[in-house]
């Protein structure tokens, strides 16, 4: 119990031990299989045969992969970023799935959430988000980076949103409902049935003019 000096350069105190390469815990006596947790300056093998990556980590088994729970740098869009890493030591992935922060200074402040890369041919997709100040958007900016944005369920956004892509679907594939706040006035003259010549063009004038007021017809 306590402290143990095994020579000049290992400490053991219960299930754990310190040595040259790092500090190591485990979840009964050390052992090949029961590594949870390392901080260590490099990636390496511990003399129990098991392996463990550079830095602040614990460890779990998911699915019968060891998975690494690992705090460092990465980055996201090429941005350098300190982050918390999900790594699969059974199955490496091409690069790891990780959130964490771009930035956190007086400057402003960024989180990002990102998927990584299962391969080097993987294409990744990530969530960026910046306060005021560093965004320079009143209200603070959420960029999303990726092909295909779905979403499910109710969203409310309290900000001007802005789609920057070729194609916005709407719908489940069986329904789409657009609801307005406020809704679009039904127009004079609706419906058209019995309706004059000039009665049935004022009311497609009225129509039109509505989607003008939306932006949704060139003006």
């Amino acid at each position: 119990m306590g402290w143990q000096v095994i020579n000049a350069t290992v400490l053991h105190a219960g299930n754990t031990i310190i040595n040259p390469n790092g500090i190591f815990t485990y979840s009964g006596p050390p052992a090949l299989g029961n590594l949870i947790f390392s901080s260590a300056p490099a990636a390496g093998t511990d003399d129990f045969g098991n392996a463990y990556v550079q830095g602040a980590a614990a460890y779990v088994t998911l699915g019968g992969d060891r998975i690494a729970l690992q705090l460092g740098l990465g980055s996201f869009g090429g941005t350098p970023a300190a982050a918390f890493f999900t790594h699969d030591e059974t199955s490496p992935a091409f690069s790891d799935p990780m959130v964490g922060g771009t930035s956190a200074t007086p400057a402003g402040c960024s989180s990002v959430l990102y998927s990584g890369n299962s391969l080097n041919t993987s294409v990744g997709s990530g969530i960026q988000a910046t306060d005021s100040t560093g965004s320079g958007v009143v209200n603070g900016e959420v960029v999303v980076v990726g092909g295909q944005f779905v979403i499910q369920g109710l969203t409310t956004a309290q900000s001007d949103v802005t789609i920057q892509s070729q194609n916005l679907t709407l719908g489940d594939g069986v329904n789409a409902k657009i609801n307005l706040s406020p809704q679009m006035a039904s127009p004079v003259n609706w419906p058209t049935a019995g309706k004059t010549l000039a009665q049935t063009q004022a009311c497609l004038d009225a129509f039109v003019q509505s989607f003008k007021n939306r932006g949704l017809v060139v003006p």
